[in-house]
């Protein structure tokens, strides 16, 4: 009797963990996929990722990675290659939305094991402003640098609070 009154509140306890886990994942507000590794199936997108993507959430778990991630397989296998060489869980690949449009993501990846199978939880942030700005910016060095060069002048710089002197 003792041995089944611990068994029903594990299973409660169980459950009601399950039932955490779904409600957090479903309705986080971060893009988040479950990917079963070998093949790239993926097997549980939440609310934030239909929204993304744009496919529903069953559409989505009928695809694989590879058919967002617009990088060849070949570049795909050698990311996962140096992932698990330099034990890396964070990468920046270029995504496909439904739409067509194409969209730089960071995707921070971690294995799992959900039931009896070993997945990859990713975690996936639209970069794709940061990285054109980043890309803007660096041109506009490079024109700088460019005009100060043809020039034939140069600059400097003397922060009066820490007396450091910049020469171009």
């Amino acid at each position: 009797l003792r041995a089944t009154k611990i068994a029903n509140e594990l299973t409660k306890d169980l459950k009601e963990s399950e039932e955490r886990f779904k409600n957090m994942f479903n309705n986080h507000a971060s893009i988040m996929l479950l990917i079963e590794p070998e093949r790239g199936k993926i097997i549980g997108a939440n609310n934030a990722a239909s929204k993304f993507y744009g496919y529903s959430i069953t559409e989505l778990c009928e695809m694989r990675i590879n058919q967002i991630n617009t990088l060849s397989s070949e570049q795909i296998a050698l990311e996962i290659s140096l992932a698990n060489k330099e034990k890396r869980s964070e990468f920046v690949f270029p995504h496909k939305l439904a739409s067509g449009e194409v969209r730089t993501v960071e995707v921070h990846s971690s294995p799992i094991v959900y039931g009896k199978s070993n997945l990859l939880f990713s975690i996936i942030h639209d970069v794709t402003n940061r990285k054109q700005a980043e890309k803007a910016l660096a041109e506009s060095q490079d024109r700088w640098k460019f005009a100060l060069e043809g020039a034939g002048d140069g600059l400097w710089d003397w922060n009066l609070k820490t007396n450091e002197v910049y020469f171009s």
